[in-house]
């Protein structure tokens, strides 16, 4: 087995692999298109449903001009290839950026409660596009309508004083399912709070609500809270880009090992044509110069 065999047998399975792998993405784009109609869902599914159909069409471009060594659809397959590894990598070392610059957390401790200190998240601590981004009207009210969607203060652990006051909570749910701890608010169950006399600590503190459909939602602290999570669970992230990136990188090396295989089979597919047609022409060229001439005719 040539190597050049082996890149085209190696590319055309991680491009069927591709292809199998893309069925569930689109799977799950459609049923969240069927199934449901929440602001969150129609935020989500349009991509999911993108990502699934580039996918498919590129992992099939590529396994057709792996298998049939069709040239000119593994040069699409290729530039696809290389803008998407392009595209990839900026958005990673972007994301990256904007999430790095995190200041240290300030703790502090509410003295009506009688539980550990609690993180206090800002948006002060993180970079200025992630805060114009959370405090654009538009987009956090997609935001917000994927948070109660998903449920975020609406598990029971939450609804119990003990619980409650004692549990790990996550930035996410310290940041929108209580008030802000430099409001000093009484807790007096698991999902009523007492507002001070003097809530003038934070704007947040006026935000505050007891409703369970609203509570810290439109606080700065819930915002600062979710770009907490962010940059929590960017690490995660950032390890599945760049395991991606790797992936990306060997089948866009094999496929350019099937392209120049592609070109040799198709200059070795002329080649006899052209020399059965240089050879013909040769041998009758050469009869002519061997070949006697006619004598020429007596007058009788």
């Amino acid at each position: 087995m040539t190597y050049s065999g082996s890149s085209q047998r190696c590319m055309s399975a991680l491009n069927m692999v591709a292809m199998l792998l893309s069925i569930p993405v689109l799977g799950t784009g459609f049923w969240l298109a069927s199934k449901h109609n929440t602001e969150c869902t129609r935020f989500l599914q349009t991509p999911i449903l993108c990502v699934g159909f580039l996918m498919f069409l590129l992992a099939m471009a590529g396994f057709i001009g792996s298998c049939w060594a069709v040239r000119w659809l593994l040069w699409i397959y290729l530039f696809v290839m290389f803008v998407l590894i392009l595209t990839l990598l900026a958005f990673t070392t972007f994301a990256l950026a904007v999430t790095s610059n995190e200041s240290n957390h300030e703790t502090l401790n509410n003295p009506k409660d009688v539980g550990p200190s609690i993180h206090q998240y800002q948006l002060s601590y993180y970079s200025g596009w992630l805060t114009q981004m959370v405090q654009k009207e538009k987009n956090w009210k997609k935001i917000e309508s994927c948070l109660k969607d998903a449920g975020v203060c609406a598990s029971p652990d939450l609804r119990f004083l003990p619980d409650f006051l004692y549990r790990q909570l996550n930035p996410l749910q310290v940041g929108c399912c209580k008030p802000p701890a430099v409001c000093q608010y009484t807790n007096v169950n698991g999902s009523v709070w007492e507002e001070p006399l003097n809530a003038t600590a934070s704007p947040d503190c006026e935000l505050w609500s007891n409703d369970p459909a609203d509570l810290c939602l439109a606080c700065s602290t819930c915002k600062a809270g979710l770009l907490a999570n962010l940059r929590r669970d960017w690490s995660k992230v950032a390890l599945v880009n760049v395991s991606l990136l790797a992936f990306l990188l060997v089948i866009y090396a094999l496929a350019c090992c099937a392209s120049h295989d592609a070109s040799i089979k198709r200059r070795s597919a002329r080649l006899p044509h052209y020399h059965r047609y240089h050879h013909d022409h040769q041998y009758e060229r050469e009869n002519l110069k061997s070949s006697p001439s006619p004598l020429p005719e007596l007058p009788i």
